[in-house]
C-alpha cells in the first residue's frame, strides 16, 4: 500500500509541538493514511464541487474546513459516508441557498485534522 499522509507529515503543517502532539493523539488510529479508492473518490468530489478554507493566520496558516455544494441531498450522504469511512469524522449538510439552478445544499466539515490531510493529499 502506498502512504499518502503519514504523522510525521501533518506535523509539519503545525508550529506548536504540543498542538501537532493533541491532534495525532486523537486521529493516531487514522495514521499513515494510505492511497485508496475511497480517497480518491473524496478528492475528486471536492476538485470538482468543493473548496478547502485554509488562510494565512498571523504568521502560520489556519486550517479549518472543507466544503462539498450539490443539489443533490443523496450525494451530500455518499460524501458523508466516504468521509467517515476514510477520516471517522462526519460533518454537517445544511441549506446552502437558492441558485440559478436551482436549491443547493452544503457538506461542511470543520475539522483541522480532515483539512489538513486533504491538502497534504494535493487537493487545491
Amino acid at each position: 500500500m502506498v502512504k499518502v499522509v503519514s504523522v510525521k507529515y501533518i506535523c509539519g503543517t503545525y508550529k506548536s509541538h504540543k498542538a501537532a502532539s493533541q491532534l495525532i493523539k486523537r486521529f493516531r488510529n487514522r495514521l499513515p493514511l494510505h492511497a485508496s479508492a475511497e480517497l480518491a473518490e473524496i478528492c475528486g468530489y471536492l476538485i470538482t464541487d468543493g473548496f478547502i478554507d485554509v488562510r494565512k493566520y498571523y504568521n502560520s496558516k489556519k486550517y479549518s474546513i472543507v466544503g462539498y455544494i450539490s443539489k443533490y441531498k443523496r450525494e451530500l450522504q455518499n460524501f458523508d459516508e466516504l468521509v467517515f469511512k476514510v477520516f471517522g469524522v462526519n460533518g454537517k449538510i445544511q441549506d446552502w441557498g437558492i441558485r440559478t439552478s436551482g436549491t443547493s445544499y452544503g457538506y461542511i466539515i470543520s475539522n483541522s485534522f480532515v483539512t489538513r490531510t486533504l491538502v497534504l493529499c494535493g487537493v487545491p
